[in-house]
């Protein structure tokens, strides 16, 4: 399988550790108190894995990466190599990190799933978290790190993305992706699907009203999940431009390579990049075959892969399964 996208990413999960208990997290790092991190030599190995296969692009996640003592280090080591350096972060960013950041990276996206501070403090559990993320915001615009807002859509009734509008209106050099909620071990289904039409209907509207900051929702929803699947294809994101392993792959901080951060089953073919689009849990994630029948024959079968393949929000059709928010024939 080929590369498909200029921007194709390594990710490194360098801590488990996190600062916040989001309660929409998929990955739940909150919830456990994870001390897990990555060493400096498996970063530094996989560093240099991505430069021999001509990766471009390193992304440092986590958990929250910038709690790691080695960030900056770390940040500093893949900028000398050449990489174009992204953070994901809650922007939640010490004072010591956030005055030497701007050095070493070229991009942050920083999470904000809503401007009400009280609704935020309750899905975090952190305190006055608003204006600690605009903080971070205020700071880095005066740098030229490219920031980008990260929106996990979690009602929908819209007009709480209001705020939002105002702001990007404001600050026209932000750039803003909203996101589908994932599934987690603890929520299999965190939309209800009449609820989730209703969402995507209020979002057309949305993008309709303001087309230059209202981008497609990301993390692969499959694109019949709204009936019509070419407004499906205009509204979402498909699995071959959204998610791992067609644009990324992704280190786990024990230095095991993965598909995505919801595919979490180990790749074990990793000589070279070739090897690993080789590897049986890579075949699973890419190949059609393993996708319902409706899907194999559907025209926009290459740029949606049926949605997203995180396990917990699989569901049965046939011998196949397929993403819960499919409108295909599952039980």
């Amino acid at each position: 399988m080929n590369i498909i996208s200029k921007d194709f990413e390594l990710k490194f999960e360098i801590t488990e550790q996190c600062n916040s208990n989001c309660s929409f997290c998929h990955q739940g790092y909150g919830k456990v108190n994870s001390k897990l991190k990555m060493t400096k030599e498996t970063f530094v190995y996989w560093l240099d894995w991505a430069e021999a296969n001509m990766i471009k692009s390193i992304r440092l996640t986590g958990g929250e990466p910038t709690l790691l003592d080695e960030f900056i280090d770390f940040c500093r080591l893949a900028k000398n190599k050449g990489f174009y350096v992204t953070v994901n972060s809650n922007g939640l960013i010490k004072k010591s990190v956030l005055d030497e950041i701007a050095l070493v990276i070229d991009e942050i996206k920083i999470s904000l799933p809503t401007f009400n501070n009280k609704e935020l403090e309750k899905i975090t559990g952190n305190k006055n978290i608003v204006p600690r993320k605009m903080e971070t915001i205020s700071a880095l615009k005066k740098s030229n790190v490219k920031i980008s807002i990260l929106t996990a859509l979690l009602d929908s009734d819209l007009n709480y993305l209001s705020p939002f509008i105002s702001f990007l209106t404001s600050n026209p050099e932000v750039i803003w992706s909203t996101l589908r909620l994932e599934s987690t071990t603890y929520d299999h289904k965190p939309y209800n699907i009449s609820k989730f039409s209703s969402l995507v209907e209020n979002y057309i509207e949305l993008k309709k009203k303001h087309p230059d900051i209202i981008n497609p929702i990301g993390l692969s929803t499959p694109f019949c999940a709204i009936g019509n699947k070419l407004l499906g294809s205009y509204i979402f994101l498909g699995r071959r431009k959204s998610c791992g392993p067609f644009s990324s792959l992704t280190v786990t901080p024990n230095g095991s390579l993965i598909s995505c951060y919801s595919c979490r089953n180990t790749i074990n073919n990793t000589k070279d990049l070739a090897d690993v689009y080789k590897d049986k849990e890579v075949l699973k994630l890419t190949q059609a075959e393993h996708l319902p029948k409706e899907c194999q024959i559907c025209e926009f079968l290459y740029e949606c892969m049926g949605g997203c393949r995180n396990e917990y929000g699989l569901v049965e059709n046939s011998n196949y399964k397929i993403d819960y928010l499919a409108k295909i024939n599952t039980k």
